[in-house]
């Protein structure tokens, strides 16, 4: 049995006003969410990075340490190989990582709750040109992660110059590693 146009009618001049309000009020909790939710994960800008050894996502057995990356700006990608957002990043990341800079920049991948296996083969399967290490549980907290992909820049010193998290325009991370001096050369 079909409704009857003025009851449709009647419940939208009726009904529908108390429906907004509730609406409203979710798409408002929805997007503080997202706004405070993504702005706390990872180290707090300015802070000096915290010191780690990661074991690299490789068949033999070699770990990489924050103070291999000093001396020259690095990105660090946080993220997760059932990540979709973490899998959307991978053309871009690799674009950075490949461009000629004026100055050397450093990139590391840190996968969290992914198994060396699955890293291994993220590595090769998303075409990421720099090394994956794998996280333990005092990076993830040490680091604060909390939002995946989470991109993490660091000057020369080892200080936290940018964080974000989500996906991020290539343009915007550039800008940041221009403000280092390692803009690109062509």
């Amino acid at each position: 049995m079909r409704p009857k146009p003025h009851a449709i009618a009647r419940f939208a001049k009726e009904r529908l006003p108390d429906l907004w309000r509730p609406l409203g009020y979710a798409l408002v909790a929805f997007a503080l969410f997202q706004w405070f939710g993504r702005s706390n994960s990872g180290p707090k800008p300015d802070s000096v990075a915290r010191e780690f050894t990661l074991a690299l996502a490789e068949p033999e057995a070699r770990h990489v340490a924050l103070a291999e990356l000093r001396g020259n700006p690095a990105v660090i990608e946080v993220f997760a190989s059932w990540c979709q957002a973490c899998r959307s990043m991978a053309p871009t990341m690799a674009d950075l990582a490949r461009a000629p800079r004026r100055r050397q920049v450093s990139f590391l991948g840190v996968a969290v709750d992914t198994p060396m296996q699955d890293a291994i083969a993220l590595h090769s399967a998303w075409g990421i040109p720099f090394p994956v290490a794998l996280a333990d549980a005092a990076f993830s907290a040490d680091y604060s992660i909390k939002v995946l992909p989470t991109l993490i820049v660091l000057d020369g010193d080892g200080r936290v110059r940018h964080v974000t998290t989500g996906t991020t325009r290539a343009s915007t991370v550039d800008g940041w590693l221009r403000d280092l001096g390692a803009e690109r050369t062509r």
